[in-house]
């Protein structure tokens, strides 16, 4: 609970220090930033940095929406690929510690029946942090297209990317919609 109390502490903080700079071009490269740092391995989400903006300036909401996911983008390539390169090596991992093979044929079999061009989109809602999926999407696709060169990268980096993308900037989207009508409401009843 400690651990919980400070990490609550920490954000609060970071977001009031944000707060400082939300009219001012640096808020941007902030925003972007964050998301591409989450993406590989910050803990802090983007929705942190997301939701003032989009209070503030309701109106550039999918500006905002889009700025988040390009950048948070960038480092879930980054994931991916990391994934298909380092899946010998984590499979054999799982398979020296004791790992079920059967389990691992079931769930590369599961992400065979034409799920891996929904998977990305898909995991884009889900509360597993998306750096953790992007990096399981890279291991299964490695099994799925068995790629031997860097050549073969392109068609599974294609359907991630545009499956990933549209996932996530619907994700984001909707997450500024909120911050942006539920600020209004909430402020209109206060008013009250």
């Amino acid at each position: 609970m400690k651990i919980l109390r400070i990490y609550k502490e920490k954000i609060s903080n970071i977001q009031s220090k944000f707060n400082k700079i939300l009219h001012t071009r640096t808020a941007l490269w902030v925003l972007a930033l964050d998301s591409f740092a989450e993406s590989l391995i910050w803990p802090i989400p983007p929705a942190i940095f997301l939701a003032p903006l989009c209070a503030a300036f309701p109106c550039k909401k999918t500006k905002f929406a889009l700025i988040v996911t390009l950048s948070g983008e960038i480092g879930n390539v980054i994931m991916f690929v990391l994934g298909i390169y380092l899946s010998v090596i984590c499979i054999d991992y799982y398979i020296y510690y004791g790992g079920d093979l059967n389990t691992l044929n079931k769930a590369i079999e599961f992400t065979d029946n034409c799920l891996f061009p929904i998977a990305p989109a898909a995991a884009a809602f889900i509360p597993i942090p998306y750096k953790i999926s992007c990096f399981a999407l890279g291991l299964f696709a490695k099994e799925k297209y068995l790629l031997e060169k860097a050549d073969d990268l392109f068609e599974p980096l294609a359907i991630f990317l545009i499956s990933s993308t549209t996932g996530r900037f619907v994700r984001f989207y909707i997450e500024a919609i909120i911050f942006s009508y539920g600020y209004k409401i909430i402020h209109h009843r206060l008013k009250k």
